[in-house]
């Protein structure tokens, strides 16, 4: 491989590693420090990257005073640390010289393709999750079981959402209100649960816990425009889930005239 293949090779190392990790989760900061150091294994003389929740860009100078500049738009964001590990991992690997470039590539790609979780595990987690949370907030058996029913809906209609490209505002709007749907039919309509303890154990899994630190911690390491952006997209995300949770309730009350 010629100098010129291998600094090729490089950027796109770096390029594929900076995307899968601003797709699952990790910080501005974390995908920039892990680009650099891929990207001054050999060859590359300074290594200029930033990186925003939306697009990374790279600008490289090599060992021939040729400059490189690459952009990549990135179009979904969910919670996977397992990837983000398992990036972090191979750019060790990669600059310690454990494996080659060929190799960290063949991983990565197929770390972009997989699926960390099958959906049935990632369903049923989701619904056991969320009845754990209706117990810890005061509910009673009967809730935990309205509530991991309810949780278990809403992630297989997260996955369906997401999976067709809908947008994350409506996702998360139709998610809040099934929890609502399934809260008024139990606890209201056939007298089983509480409402309250139904509704805010569905949708705890859902708020965006990951993002708000991920914004905090940007904000502290002067990523303002990330930290900006992660903060308003934890906003958006919070006012979809109680949009839905919302309206539904709202609903209810203008056609029986009370809950």
């Amino acid at each position: 491989m010629n100098q010129e293949t291998n600094n090729k090779s490089i950027i796109r190392v770096a390029m594929l590693a900076g995307k899968i990790m601003l797709e699952n989760g990790a910080e501005t900061y974390r995908v920039e420090d892990t680009m650099e150091r891929i990207c001054y294994i050999s060859g590359i003389l300074s290594a200029d990257t930033y990186a925003t929740p939306t697009g990374i860009f790279l600008s490289v100078r090599t060992d021939t005073y040729d400059y490189s500049t690459s952009i990549k738009r990135v179009h979904t964001r969910t919670t996977d640390l397992y990837k983000v590990n398992m990036v972090n991992d191979v750019s060790r690997k990669l600059v310690s010289k454990e494996i080659s470039l060929s190799e960290a590539l063949d991983i990565l790609e197929n770390l972009d393709e997989k699926n960390t979780l099958p959906p049935f595990l990632s369903v049923s987690s989701a619904g056991i999750c969320s009845g754990i949370f209706a117990l810890l907030s005061g509910g009673s058996l009967t809730d935990g079981i309205i509530t991991a029913f309810s949780g278990a809906l809403i992630q297989f209609i997260s996955l369906f959402t997401s999976a067709r490209n809908i947008s994350f505002f409506l996702g998360n709007m139709m998610a809040g209100a099934v929890a609502a749907v399934i809260g008024i039919i139990f606890s209201i309509i056939f007298k089983i649960g509480n409402l309250d303890k139904i509704i805010i154990g569905s949708i705890i899994p859902l708020l965006p816990g990951l993002a708000i630190t991920s914004a905090i911690r940007d904000t502290i390491y002067g990523d303002l425009v990330s930290g900006t952006v992660r903060g308003v997209e934890a906003i958006l995300i919070a006012v979809s889930i109680a949009s839905g949770v919302g309206i539904i309730l709202r609903t209810w009350f203008i056609i029986t005239g009370g809950l």
